[in-house]
């Protein structure tokens, strides 16, 4: 078919790294442009296994090879009818959508249930003359905890998906720094947190992005089945590329002493959707990659990404450091889950 529409389309859509086909009637492919000459979904003569005998206009969901994939059919009638096919996206699967949405309200409900029963139990102290109420507080405080744990990942994947999401040069042993501390704050006096002295490393990276990567391999590392009395945190170059570095957390039990098993652990069976997408984000934008190893005292996280070369720009001291929020930090939320310190105390008085 050689039309004046069709050679409209082609100048619309020929440069576009958006993956585009234009077929007849019967679905066999008239045109594509250069971004679909490498897209399976377009490799064949004809799309008529992905039309289902129906091509009407809208979205539709396909699967190939086990991944569900997202095209946009658009109907175009001018000497005659062609179709337009736009490859959005691959789809999450449903099933993984569904695991997660179904964990998230468990979660929703436990800790709704907690928070309503503490409540009672304050006020039934109160009315009673008790005031022994420490342990319905934490309750309060450690459910609250875990609701803004779930909230951490979504959110920080729609912000890194926002192109208002701006990056900067920071050191990364400066911000490792900070973190460990609120590590140390979050596991409280059982357990030491260690960090190397490497001081030249620096990414250009949005620092909320990278502090919720740290909290992630951080809660990673130190949710395992050993506890950790001690955290090592490493940030180092890659000895044989200068443009890409690491930021590891390794755990280390010495006590033999195990975690507290988590309530919804059976629920948590792989990765969610979320994180999936989240670390495919992070390594189209930072060239993240993730790695774990099992040792025989603990687990080491670590999450390698691109870096800046040395000795090359200035990266600013950030001087809000001082005014970070300490108690519902990444770290502090991402810990919750197995490392939940005692907010409230009992004063004993006479």
């Amino acid at each position: 078919m050689e039309s004046n529409a069709l050679d409209i389309i082609k100048q619309l859509y020929c440069k576009t790294a958006v993956p585009v086909a234009v077929t007849d009637e019967k679905y066999n492919i008239l045109w594509k442009n250069p971004a679909a000459e490498a897209c399976e979904l377009f490799s064949g003569e004809s799309v008529s296994s992905l039309c289902g005998g129906n091509a009407d206009e809208g979205t539709r969901t396909v699967l190939l090879n086990g991944v569900r994939h997202s095209l946009n059919f658009i109907k175009y009638t001018a000497d005659e009818s062609f179709f337009i096919i736009e490859y959005v996206n691959p789809s999450p699967d449903l099933s993984l959508m569904k695991t997660y949405f179904s964990f998230l309200c468990t979660r929703l409900r436990e800790s709704a249930s907690q928070i309503s029963m503490a409540a009672d139990d304050i006020d039934l102290f109160i009315k009673t003359g008790d005031t022994d109420i420490a342990s319905p507080l934490n309750r309060i405080d450690r459910n609250v905890m875990l609701l803004l744990k779930e909230a951490l990942i979504p959110e920080a994947l729609f912000y890194a998906a926002d192109p208002f999401c701006k990056d900067e040069a920071v050191n990364l042993a400066q911000k490792v720094a900070l973190y460990a501390a609120d590590t140390e704050k979050a596991l409280g006096m059982t357990s030491e947190v260690w960090q190397n002295e490497t001081d030249s490393v620096c990414a250009n990276i949005n620092p909320f992005l990278l502090e919720v990567v740290t909290a992630y391999i951080t809660a990673d590392a130190c949710g395992g089945e050993l506890f950790p009395d001690r955290v090592e945190y490493t940030v180092e170059r890659d000895p044989e590329n200068e443009e890409r570095g690491c930021i590891s957390v390794r755990s280390i039990c010495l006590s033999e002493r195990k975690n507290n098993p988590y309530k919804l652990e059976f629920m948590k069976q792989g990765e969610f959707f979320t994180d999936t997408a989240f670390k495919e984000l992070l390594s189209e934008k930072y060239g993240m990659s993730f790695e774990k190893k099992q040792h025989s005292d603990g687990l080491e996280c670590t999450v390698h990404l691109n870096v800046l070369p040395a000795n090359r720009g200035i990266v600013k001291t950030d001087s809000r450091a001082t005014f970070r929020q300490e108690r519902f930090s990444p770290i502090a939320v991402a810990l919750s889950e197995k490392h939940y310190g005692e907010h409230y105390k009992n004063i004993k008085m006479n």
